[in-house]
């Protein structure tokens, strides 16, 4: 059973915590370390962790006092985890019992352990504010099907970053989790990988997404940046990607299309 590293980064996130860090505790799949940094919470996130870390001691806690960003919690995280295979959990997401066990037994029946750049799934946001579900499953295919292709990815995430499996040679070959921007990291990470190693995607709810209003991606500061921060990442794609106009393009007509 290879082990795995799970990577969490939280900011003022107690009101999700005990659910989240239990969901990774409690995996069937236990060959495990929990890698968790606080990137300067002024909550009780820290205490809410140092509980958990007290009772289990495949905790490894990363404290710190002072802000430094998402950015550099990832990379931070990253250099402490001892792992080749680096699965990701937020603060504010739910993983299935099965997630790790399912997503690790679908690399090593397919001989993808050491070839795969990410691995994801499908998951389940639940709005806690406006009191709905909805279901997000991978377009990539018949559900059939796993890899995703890399021009596919243009149009978007194919799945949320709690459900990515990293191979952590991929996430070195590109410099760990990209600083040039502020948001959207992990999209940007998915983009440089996927240019060099394959993608795959599990069609199966084993992630939930919990919606409280205090989530990183709703935080006003990060979406004012959005912009910038899609430049930033679509300038790098243009030198990188080969037929990145026309897929720029297409992207753009469908969303005019869908308004």
């Amino acid at each position: 059973m290879k082990k795995v590293s799970v990577l969490m980064t939280i900011y003022n996130a107690e009101n999700m915590l005990k659910k989240s860090i239990p969901s990774i505790l409690n995996q069937i799949y236990t060959n495990l370390e929990f890698v968790i940094v606080n990137d300067g919470s002024t909550d009780n996130s820290a205490k809410i962790v140092e509980r958990f870390a007290e009772q289990d001691h495949r905790i490894i806690f990363i404290n710190r006092t002072i802000n430094k960003g998402r950015n550099y919690s990832l990379n931070e995280g990253l250099r402490n985890c001892g792992s080749d295979l680096i699965a990701i959990n937020d603060a504010d997401d739910v993983s299935d019992p099965d997630r790790i066990k399912k997503q690790v037994s679908f690399l090593e029946k397919n001989n993808l352990i050491d070839k795969f750049g990410i691995i994801g799934s499908a998951s389940r946001t639940i709005d806690l504010t406006k009191h709905y579900e909805k279901d997000y499953h991978i377009k990539h295919g018949s559900i059939s099907k796993y890899k995703v292709s890399k021009n596919r990815i243009f149009f978007g995430m194919p799945f949320i970053h709690s459900s990515f499996i990293y191979n952590k040679k991929a996430l070195e070959e590109i410099g760990g989790f990209p600083t040039e921007v502020t948001a959207f990291i992990d999209y940007f990470a998915l983009m440089k990988i996927a240019g060099v190693y394959p993608i795959y995607g599990i069609n199966e709810i084993l992630v939930y997404r919990y919606i409280d209003g205090n989530n990183f991606f709703f935080r006003n500061e990060i979406i004012s940046q959005k912009s910038s921060n899609e430049k930033k990442i679509f300038s790098w794609a243009e030198n990188h990607y080969k037929c990145f106009t026309i897929l720029w393009l297409t992207r753009k007509l469908i969303k005019s299309i869908k308004r």
